[in-house]
């Protein structure tokens, strides 16, 4: 099977742009994949795709109000990844959410497939369409068991990873830690590529045991490093599906304290801890004893272990390639 992969152009240096990469073809536009242009972006994806692919695989419903067109002159099978429930997310105005609303439907409605990361989504889907879909999630057994000798940290931290938006908490979470003074907590996040991310790490940077630390995007072994040197992993995220973060983290064995939503108690098993808000989070931290920390990593990893691996991926997007 021959495979093309469109990308965002500005991500990459020019000596990074090869066409052919690890087996795939490469095109590169010179439009951003993200934000408003990324409409634009995944329409100018489907039509220089239509012209030769047998399928089409799009990542997220931005671009599905030109799925009623590309329904009547298609010869390619579409398959839409949902990547949560984009319309939902506090950070878009109403304009933005209506529209994002309605493309969320025609992706639904005239899709061949629908890919599903977190079963709890299918409840935002009629019913008539529940034959398109398909649950896949992500695989965390790339991960690898490394050494953790050397100390990251002077004190024991909890550790949360995440992109610096609305919906994943990051104030609720830092409010509670300025209530904690036996555990430091560093957050790794893209502060510098958000309004929320600058005005946090600007407002709070003086917190005496809050670290703010930039992205790890080319470091997995340093990030690995700080999963396993944690002794409290926070997942703030409460819109969307299964974050890989947080699969991340339960493949990890890291005790995990989880926003309480439907979408990550999915994905957990209900084998963490949750909280709704700053004093739970703060109660969760001061009175869960060893022993029942404990027994939820074990259940945890035992669970991520069985069902988050990518031979599980691969086999699921079999069953519709």
């Amino acid at each position: 099977m021959e495979i093309t992969v469109f990308c965002d152009k500005s991500f990459y240096n020019k000596n990074e742009r090869t066409k052919r990469w690890k087996g795939i073809t490469r095109k590169f536009l010179p439009l951003p994949a993200n934000g408003p242009f990324s409409v634009f972006y995944d329409l100018i994806s489907i039509l220089i795709s239509l012209r030769k692919s047998d399928i089409i695989l799009l990542l997220g419903t931005g671009s599905g109000i030109f799925m009623p067109f590309f329904s009547r002159i298609k010869k390619a099978k579409f398959i839409i990844h949902l990547d949560g429930i984009e319309w939902i997310r506090p950070k878009w105005n109403l304009p933005v959410r209506k529209y994002l609303y309605y493309s969320f439907k025609q992706s639904i409605k005239f899709s061949d497939y629908l890919i599903l990361d977190n079963s709890a989504l299918k409840y935002f889907i009629p019913e008539k369409y529940h034959n398109k879909l398909v649950d896949v999630k992500y695989g965390a057994d790339h991960l690898h068991d490394i050494e953790t000798d050397e100390g990251l940290h002077t004190k024991p931290f909890a550790l949360m990873i995440c992109r610096a938006e609305p919906e994943n908490n990051l104030q609720l979470i830092i409010n509670a830690f300025e209530n904690i003074i036996h555990l430091d907590l560093i957050i790794i996040s893209n502060w510098s590529q958000t309004r929320l991310g600058r005005k946090l790490k600007r407002t709070c940077h003086h917190s005496r045991n809050i670290f703010f630390k930039d992205p790890l995007y080319d470091r997995p072994e340093l990030l690995q490093k700080y999963r396993k040197q944690c002794k409290i992993y926070i997942h703030g995220h409460g819109a969307g599906g299964t974050n890989p973060s947080l699969v991340e983290a339960m493949y990890s064995g890291c005790p995990i304290l989880a926003f309480d939503s439907v979408s990550n108690r999915n994905t957990t098993q209900n084998h963490a801890f949750y909280f709704q808000d700053s004093m739970e989070l703060v109660h969760r931290i001061n009175k869960l004893s060893p022993d029942q920390w404990m027994s939820s990593v074990k259940q945890m990893k035992e669970y991520a272990m069985n069902f988050y691996t990518w031979e599980k991926v691969i086999q699921q997007l079999r069953t519709i390639i």
